[in-house]
């Protein structure tokens, strides 16, 4: 598992996001902003997860809402490039896997922890439907760049990776 760094019980946690906000402020690139998004938002669920199993739920929602914060904030995926656009496929079927690893690692914890079952559930919903909406945003801002190269009639190429890239989406919806 790799090293998410400061946790959200620590004091130095607000500072954290700062530095990744202004880093993410310093991207002008929209593609690589998406991408750094992702992957931030990878982290956050690895937080949870973390938070989760130290049963440290306040800690947990915390980095939830910050998860949440980054899904809302994705950028509609503005390239036309197929390797662009493939990668970042990749690292949303790579972050939706994380979220389904963190659900499970929850659900178990529902399992042999009953106390808590209310607010653990609660934070698989909202990451679930966070996903749900990010996925939802990358297939329509897909479409619409493919609208606008056959509309310029570009490379058939491009199109075709799109095409296939929104269908990768699309069948994991």
């Amino acid at each position: 598992q790799e090293d998410v760094g400061t946790l959200p019980d620590s004091p130095f946690y607000g500072l954290k996001i700062a530095m990744e906000k202004i880093n993410l402020a310093l991207t002008l690139d929209k593609s690589a902003k998406v991408e750094k998004r992702l992957l931030q938002a990878q982290k956050r669920l690895q937080e949870v997860e973390l938070m989760v199993e130290q049963n440290k739920l306040q800690a947990a929602e915390k980095a939830q809402k910050n998860y949440q914060k980054l899904l809302q904030k994705l950028e509609v995926i503005e390239t036309t490039d197929p390797e662009k656009a493939a990668k970042l496929q990749e690292r949303i079927e790579a972050h939706e896997q994380k979220l389904e690893q963190v659900k499970a690692k929850i659900q178990e914890r529902i399992k042999t922890k009953q106390e808590n079952k209310e607010q653990l559930e609660e934070i698989i919903g909202k990451m679930t439907e966070e996903s749900s909406l990010a996925r939802e945003q990358a297939i329509e801002s897909i479409t619409k760049n493919i609208e606008k190269l056959q509309a310029s009639n570009k490379s058939g190429n491009a199109v075709q990776t799109l095409i296939r890239v929104k269908e990768k989406l699309e069948s994991k919806q």
